[in-house]
């Protein structure tokens, strides 16, 4: 463990660390590179943007990219460029892990972070919005370099991939992951049984018209009741119950004397007696 100058030496480079790795990508040319390119969009963002006042819409879009960036820093992602209030990140290639199973599974981690936000905002407008990001994933060998003046520089990825990430995500509804059979292709048997994809098939009982099971719902079908909510919410109230359940028994409140029936001794005497002799 470094002390006295030469800790705080270290603290002044780590701390520099980002104009350091800007200042290298600065002298050095665009270089193609195998990636997996990620782009994420907010469902139905127009209409959030409407209802909210300005403040609030910059709140909730800051938020979201608050909820996200420790994934992508988990998952070795580098942001790219976005027109908009929507996500472009890139993966490269590491030393030490799949780089196609971090964008895939870093698009099924933010599927849970931005139920945790909608939750959150659900609670604060009492609104019934959920919010929802529609995510496309593709990979490819693309060049990548940067747009840069005397005070700004930007990562940008030029090629087909962002492309079709971008189109696969206008494609995707309801929180869905859209990703390509390249991907997929290009992961291991081990890695390929972690990752649960496919088209979900339309049902013959109606399932999908009464909205029985869980987003992302067919195409081609129409929600007319959302039945897999009203599930969520019985299963809820069982837990409740049963915890209510158990904290009354541990705290000696059931049963009560108002939940026992007392009876004479020879009550169940006098009962067999009644039947064998038909009285």
């Amino acid at each position: 463990m470094p002390t006295g100058s030469n800790s705080e030496s270290l603290l002044t480079l780590l701390s520099r660390r980002e104009v350091v790795i800007r200042d290298l990508l600065k002298k050095r040319k665009p270089f193609l590179t195998p990636l997996a390119v990620l782009v994420a969009d907010l469902q139905n963002s127009v209409q959030i943007c409407a209802e909210l006042p300005p403040e609030e819409y910059f709140e909730l879009i800051n938020q979201i990219w608050g909820a996200m960036d420790p994934l992508f820093r988990k998952y070795y992602a580098t942001h790219g460029k976005h027109v908009g209030d929507g996500m472009v990140y890139y993966f490269f290639p590491q030393p030490d892990c799949n780089y196609l199973t971090n964008a895939i599974v870093c698009a099924a981690a933010m599927q849970q972070a931005i139920v945790d936000v909608s939750r959150d905002w659900r609670q604060r407008k009492n609104w019934t919005n959920d919010l929802k990001l529609n995510t496309g994933v593709d990979e490819g060998q693309e060049w990548f370099g940067t747009y840069q003046t005397a005070t700004q520089l930007e990562f940008t990825v030029l090629g087909d991939t962002i492309n079709r990430a971008g189109r696969l995500s206008d494609f995707a509804r309801d929180g869905s992951v859209w990703v390509t059979k390249n991907i997929l292709g290009r992961l291991t048997p081990e890695e390929r049984s972690r990752v649960h994809f496919g088209i979900r098939r339309g049902s013959d009982n109606g399932e999908d018209i009464l909205g029985n099971n869980p987003p992302p719902y067919p195409r081609h079908s129409k929600q007319y009741r959302n039945l897999y909510k009203l599930k969520q919410e019985m299963q809820a109230e069982r837990v409740a119950g049963f915890k209510e359940f158990v904290d009354d028994v541990q705290q000696g409140r059931f049963p009560g004397r108002e939940h026992v029936i007392t009876a004479s001794d020879d009550l169940i005497e006098e009962f067999v007696k009644a039947v064998e002799t038909g009285a």
